[in-house]
C-alpha cells in the first residue's frame, strides 16, 4: 500500500483601514494597536508533503501483522512571527489484528 499527497498553500491579509474612534482610543491609550503594516508582515506560504507505505502479513488464518511508515515534511516558504517553521516527522506503527 502506498498513499501520498502534496499541498502548497498561501495566505495573507489585505491592508486594513481602521476607523478613527476617539472615545475608544481614549480607553486603550496605554497600548499601541495599529494595523497599518499588517499587509507587509502577514504573508504565509507553506509546502507540505505526506507519504505513507504499509503492508500486511498473514500469520495465521485470522491473525495478521500490519505496519505503516508515514513521512511528513513541512516547508515554511516565508517565515512569520515565530520564524521559519520547517521540519519533518517520521512515524512507524505496527499492530496485530486477530479475527474472531
Amino acid at each position: 500500500m502506498f498513499t501520498g499527497g502534496y499541498v502548497k498553500s498561501k495566505a495573507y491579509f489585505d491592508k486594513i483601514m481602521m476607523p478613527e474612534v476617539p472615545e475608544v482610543e481614549a480607553e486603550i491609550a496605554p497600548g499601541y494597536y495599529s494595523f497599518d503594516m499588517i499587509d507587509e508582515y502577514s504573508d504565509l506560504a507553506y509546502s507540505q508533503m505526506e507519504l505513507e507505505f504499509g503492508g500486511e502479513f498473514r500469520l495465521a488464518e485470522k491473525v495478521t501483522l500490519n505496519g505503516r511508515l508515514s513521512y511528513i515534511d513541512l516547508s515554511d516558504d516565508e517565515g512569520y512571527v515565530y520564524g521559519v517553521e520547517s521540519g519533518s516527522l517520521t512515524v512507524v506503527r505496527t499492530w496485530i489484528n486477530i479475527g474472531f
